[in-house]
Formats: C-alpha cells, structure tokens, sequence
C-alpha cells in the first residue's frame, strides 16, 4: 500500500505543469471577442488588472526595503476617469488593427501588448 502511494504522488508530480505559460495576444483577443459573456468579463479584468500593474510598476522605485516613492519620470500617465470598460475597448480595437498589419504579433505576451498599448496612449508629460 505504501509504495502505491508513492507510485500515486510521482504520477501527480510528472503530470503537473513545470509552470503557466504566458497569455498570448492571439487569446487575449479570443476572450475578448467570445460570445461568452464570462470570457468578456476575464478579458476585462485582465487587461485592467495589467493597465493598474503597469502603471503602479512604472511610477514607482523602492526607496528602501518595503518602501516605495513615486517617480518623477513615469512611463504611464492614466488620467481620472478612465475605467475598466474603456481599456477593454481601446485594447480590443488596438489588438484587431495590431494584428491585421502585424500577425506574428499574436504569439506575444499579452501583458507586453496590454502594457504597451496604456503607454502608447496615456504617456506622461503629454496630457
């Protein structure tokens, strides 16, 4: 029996992933086109929870450890009132034009599109 268990915890080791693969653009853009409505919900919490992520990582430096200060030169500027719902709609629009020119683009992190598109449309110094 003890070495059935054994047999049992290496089957669940070798069956479980080494690690989570990144979200591509290409699946970005299925879960925000889907007919389902909780494919559109993910797909708007997702790009949001990247848009705060980027744009907490981008104005803030560790000052000392477990402290942090806002930066001076920030790469993303998000202006008061921009929600969840317009970021889905400018990433979804930005997504479909992106690929129609460039459709290698589909196989890159979504993070990188979702990250790149805020700084593209919300830069600091041009509000």
């Amino acid at each position: 029996m003890r070495n059935l268990s054994w047999v049992f915890t290496l089957g669940l080791i070798a069956c479980y992933p080494a690690g989570a693969a990144q979200m591509t653009v290409a699946e970005l853009q299925a879960f925000c086109t889907s007919p389902s409505e909780e494919a559109k919900v993910a797909c708007g919490f997702y790009i949001w929870g990247v848009t705060e992520g980027a744009n907490l990582g981008s104005g803030s430096e560790q000052e000392s450890p477990g402290k942090l200060r806002e930066k001076k030169d920030k790469l993303i500027c998000m202006p008061e009132g921009v929600g969840k719902s317009e970021m889905q709609q400018l990433v979804t629009d930005r997504i479909a034009r992106d690929l129609k020119k460039y459709p290698d683009d589909r196989d890159m992190p979504a993070v990188s599109f979702v990250t790149a598109v805020a700084a593209r449309e919300f830069p600091c110094g041009q509000q």
